[in-house]
């Protein structure tokens, strides 16, 4: 099992577009998903449960568009303060290369708040969602993956809310927050 990360590890991977690292690594290193001359492409980064500290300049992913945590317990997150803030995520606060603040943040249900609530990430990232949530919409339950944006009817939640309608229309879409989340499957939880 990998248990840690080189600084520089992932430098020259320039064109990976996902990557999930393994339980058992504690730390993300100094420049660790980091290109200094041609800026790095990744989509998705997920981060696992083990994971409780970010380096200084660990990650500048100017693409990222989820960075998703398994921990339910945020990481530390290194913080260096000069003329500018720089963060794991930003080299300086103008730098095009830095990780976009827009990336959708997805965490453990139950954990959104922890993780606003921490130095570097709360005050960094715009998005910070649990990775699943479940709305009642006319009376049934939908539960909502913010990783797809999709939505899935689903089983009551117990047996004092049982589904007491004699009809009902499945809508297309489900809405929360201003999002849409197109219904795309009847599931039991």
């Amino acid at each position: 099992k990998v248990k840690t990360l080189g600084m520089q590890a992932f430098q020259a991977a320039v064109n990976l577009k996902e990557l999930e690292l393994p339980e058992g690594i504690k730390l993300i290193p100094l420049t660790c998903l980091n290109s200094a001359s041609v800026a790095m492409t990744m989509k998705k980064l997920t981060l696992p449960a083990s994971v409780d500290s970010l380096g200084l300049n660990s990650m500048t992913l100017p693409e990222l568009e989820i960075l998703k945590f398994k921990g339910a317990v945020p990481p530390r997150v290194a913080k260096k303060t000069t003329t500018w803030t720089q963060y794991a995520w930003q080299i300086s606060e103008t730098n095009a290369k830095n990780t976009t603040k827009s990336a959708k943040v997805l965490v453990p249900a139950g954990s959104v708040d922890a993780y606003k609530a921490t130095e570097g990430i709360g005050n960094y990232f715009t998005t910070i969602l649990p990775e699943k949530d479940t709305i009642l919409v006319d009376g049934m339950y939908f539960e909502l993956d913010n990783e797809t944006q999709t939505a899935s009817l689903i089983q009551a939640q117990n047996d004092a809310k049982k589904y007491e309608a004699e009809s009902y229309v499945i809508p297309a879409t489900v809405s929360k927050d201003e999002l849409e989340y197109p219904v795309v499957s009847l599931a039991r939880r």
